[in-house]
């Protein structure tokens, strides 16, 4: 089976026939320096083209055909120049890397989009001018490619031979008249000159792969290549007792006059017949058609049959590699080298509702929840550019709108170059994988919860124990009852707050519930009252900072009513929670009272041991507390934020 090199080859070396007869034909400069450039462009598969041409010591860029400005009607010195270099030298060359080579001036090629590039001379022995082919890419050219280049430069040196001694003719035709120029062509250096271009030109015809046939207004052949005549079983000489009629199948022949109509009107016709070997047998055909100048048909032949074979074995291919896509429970999807979708599985449009159009490019972006489309279209991108593999998660809109969570795969598919071909993916529906991980997360959260309350409410039961065993003891010996009961104090008010823990949702407490658990124990007076805020609910406090800031506040507390002043009515102590939208203020207030000489809490000056420790429970971010006096009264003001607050 031809490979789709092998098929490229052959559109390449017809093209190529086509490029050399018609820059034959070509009437001038003008028309000669299009033919070639576009040809040039078209059979490499560069990205631009030149046509440059030697004026002296100088090289102008005559003409170009290119994705982007190069240096047209500039004018460089020889010795300057990549083409005055294969000029100078008569030799073709291939440039993978121009930053990498001494010869290219760099500043010239920076402004341009070339990173390759390579250059034929036209004329051997005595250069005349050069064909420059360009590529975006590194390596663009390789030894193929510059055999076609070489062909087209000669092919160019030769049709500007013919046009020059057409124009020697014109000019003696025009100052002699004919007879005398008919009489003087017949043995002077024109009619030499003449005749050897007609046989550099014979011997490009001779050459070509594929048949070449000049005929007659009426479709009798007066002239065939050894190519074309080998293609239908004749010799060359067999072949010119031919008509076309005679090399095509009987159904086909009443198609001939139209072709012909249409060829003396100047049109040029690309069509396929089903053509006639001398043994009978037959096969397909595409021929290019034109009428010469001189009122002539010339017509290029190429067997297709390959091609055929090739084209069906490709639909087989691609009718195979559908239905295997269609069949893989993924959902499947394969994008160009520069990351667009060229091609979505039938399961993604019966998924979405969407036609499979709309996923192409980047639509796919729109089919996703709108939480997730700036975050998937940037890894995307970022896997693209890096040429990495692709995998992430995201929400789908299903064709009755909801959406579901997929897992996307995109892998790149590298080419002989290390370069990438093509990106193939898979989408992966996973809303029960998400829906069954999401339960057993909640799951695991609901018996860690019932464990942890579980452990708090036996902390709570051993610590009331411990603070029944502390009382007995203090009845036993009264001489330490008082710090007994200061230690009492502190452990109620944490058995309070594993209490509290172990009736939570979530290990979370309120503010106002820890206040009264930390100062409800206390042996004295206390008053307790939230101060009214626009604030709903007191914030609450998460358990790994409650123990501590309950012992802050019970110790405050205590200090408090150890240092009223006696004498006069008691004042009870009491403890104010003021709320606001982050932040959380206990105020602890006494007196009448007064601060000892010196004292600086914030410094550590003047403070006692109770004060020493409330200030060392203190969490180290989302916890101030100052003491201050405040007329007879001592305050201290404790204001609590995140982190110590849980997050609202």
């Amino acid at each position: 089976m031809e490979s789709v090199d092998t098929a490229w080859g052959r559109e390449r070396d017809l093209g190529l026939a086509r490029a050399v007869l018609e820059m034959a034909q070509a009437g001038d400069l003008p028309e000669l320096m299009r033919i070639a450039r576009a040809a040039a462009r078209a059979l490499t598969g560069a990205d631009g083209a030149t046509l440059v041409l030697r004026e002296g010591e100088q090289c102008r860029y005559a003409d170009e055909d290119a994705i982007g400005p190069l240096w047209k009607g500039h004018r460089f010195p020889l010795t300057s120049c990549i083409s005055g270099w294969v000029m100078l030298r008569d030799e073709a060359v291939v440039i993978g890397d121009i930053y990498a080579d001494p010869r290219i001036p760099h500043e010239a090629y920076r402004p341009t989009f070339v990173r390759s590039l390579s250059m034929a001379p036209i004329r051997r022995g005595e250069p005349m001018g050069a064909i420059g082919c360009y590529w975006a890419r590194l390596n663009g050219a390789d030894e193929d490619v510059l055999r076609v280049q070489q062909i087209l430069a000669d092919a160019v040196a030769l049709a500007f031979e013919n046009m020059e001694v057409r124009r020697r003719l014109a000019v003696a035709r025009a100052h002699a008249g004919d007879a005398t120029v008919r009489a003087a062509s017949g043995s002077s250096e024109t009619l030499q000159v003449l005749q050897e271009s007609e046989a550099r030109y014979r011997l490009l015809v001779e050459q070509a792969p594929d048949g070449i046939f000049v005929a007659d207004s009426k479709g009798c052949f007066l002239d065939a290549n050894e190519s074309g005549a080998r293609m239908l079983g004749y010799s060359r000489d067999e072949i010119l007792t031919r008509c076309i009629a005679d090399i095509v199948v009987p159904e086909e022949i009443v198609r001939i006059p139209a072709v012909i109509d249409r060829l003396a009107g100047g049109a040029v016709v690309t069509s396929e017949w089903r053509l006639l070997r001398k043994d009978g047998s037959t096969f397909p055909g595409e021929v290019g058609g034109r009428r010469l100048p001189d009122g002539r048909l010339q017509g290029i032949l190429r067997d297709v049959s390959e091609r055929r074979r090739a084209e069906a074995a490709l639909r087989e291919s691609e009718s195979f590699y559908r239905q295997t896509l269609e069949s893989i429970p993924g959902m499947v999807f394969t994008t160009r080298p520069d990351g667009d979708c060229d091609y979505s599985s039938q399961q993604w449009a019966d998924y979405t509702g969407v036609p499979m159009t709309e996923h192409l490019g980047d639509g796919w972006n729109a089919l996703l929840h709108p939480e997730d489309r700036a975050r998937a279209l940037a890894a995307w991108r970022d896997a693209v550019a890096e040429r990495a593999p692709y995998d992430l998660d995201y929400r789908v809109r299903r064709h009755d709108g909801a959406y579901e969570w997929f897992r996307v795969i995109g892998r790149p598919i590298r080419n002989d170059l290390c370069g990438v071909a093509r990106w193939f993916g898979v989408g992966m529906n996973i809303e029960r994988l998400k829906q069954a991980e999401e339960q057993r997360i909640a799951t695991l959260a609901r018996q860690r919860d019932a464990l942890v309350r579980e452990v708090h409410h036996r902390i709570k039961n051993h610590l009331q124990g411990v603070t029944g065993l502390l009382r007995a003891a203090m009845t036993d010996s009264p001489r330490v009852a008082q710090p007994l009961e200061k230690a009492i104090a502190r452990i109620h008010a944490i058995a309070q707050v594993h209490g509290l823990q172990g009736c939570s949702d979530g290990g979370r407490l309120s503010v106002l519930d820890l206040i009264h658990a930390a100062a409800g124990g206390a042996a004295g007076p206390v008053q307790i009252e939230r101060l009214p805020s626009p604030a709903e609910s007191p914030p609450a406090i998460l358990g790994d900072n409650a123990v501590a800031i309950a012992l802050v506040v019970n110790e405050l507390v205590i200090n408090a009513l150890k240092h009223r002043q006696t004498g006069g009515e008691p004042r009870p102590v009491r403890v104010l929670l003021e709320v606001a939208a982050r932040t959380a203020r206990i105020v602890i207030r006494n007196g009448p009272a007064r601060l000892p000489p010196g004292f600086d809490f914030a410094r550590g000056k003047g403070i006692g041991n109770g004060l020493e420790l409330a200030a060392s429970l203190l969490p180290s971010k989302g916890a101030e507390l100052v003491i201050r006096q405040d007329g007879d009264d001592v305050e201290a003001g404790l204001t609590l934020s995140e982190p110590a607050l849980a997050a609202s």
